[in-house]
């Protein structure tokens, strides 16, 4: 069987009348198109939390869609063909250039490494997966550890404030503590996920 490439994101639209994220998943797919012609893409729209619908738990209405957003990254990792390669990507994002080249180098999952920054270390809105068993247990696990910090804030607190976030936060967890027999690799945020204008080249 030939391996797919795939880029796969989800949105939530928050508000009525509030198109920002759906908005900024077509400039993801238009770039997407644009420079990686080879990737099947995927931008979806997945239905908001419970606690944005109601109001509910104010303040951690962030913390719930990024749990939400794992969960469908998950189960799309789950749908997906042994050795098909998976950029699982925010929305909030475009594509500069073809990044194919990640894929030349050896692991079942990666993240971007934030190697400059003088707080957070990694960001999580770029992973790449090889779809395999161990990639597969990988994030299961990281859902498993997000919804036991998403259930204790308590437990969250200090990891929040280590790697920021929900995903970052399990993530971290996982790094620091340990996870599934998987080859994960850091690669550099200034080539594959650069979020602060001063590294754009």
């Amino acid at each position: 069987r030939i391996m797919t490439d795939r880029i796969y994101s989800v949105y939530f639209d928050l508000r009525r009348g509030d198109t920002r994220y759906s908005r900024m998943g077509e400039v993801l797919r238009f770039t997407a198109a644009l420079h990686c012609p080879q990737c099947v893409t995927k931008v979806e729209r997945i239905a908001c939390p419970v606690s944005i619908k109601d109001g509910r738990r104010q303040g951690r209405n962030g913390l719930a869609t990024n749990t939400d957003k794992l969960r469908a990254w998950v189960a799309f990792i789950d749908s997906c063909d042994e050795g098909d390669r998976v950029a699982l990507l925010d929305s909030d994002m475009f594509i500069r250039d073809d990044f194919s080249d990640v894929w030349d180098k050896s692991f079942d999952v990666a993240y971007t490494d934030k190697e400059h920054s003088r707080k957070l270390p990694f960001n999580g809105g770029a992973v790449f997966v090889r779809v395999n068993d161990r990639s597969k247990a990988l994030l299961a696990r990281w859902l498993e550890v997000n919804d036991w910090m998403y259930a204790n804030p308590a437990e969250h607190r200090p990891y929040r404030m280590r790697y920021g976030g929900m995903n970052q936060a399990s993530f971290g967890f996982l790094l620091e503590n340990g996870y599934p027999d998987c080859a994960v690799l850091a690669v550099p945020a200034q080539r594959y996920n650069c979020c602060d204008t001063h590294c754009w080249s």
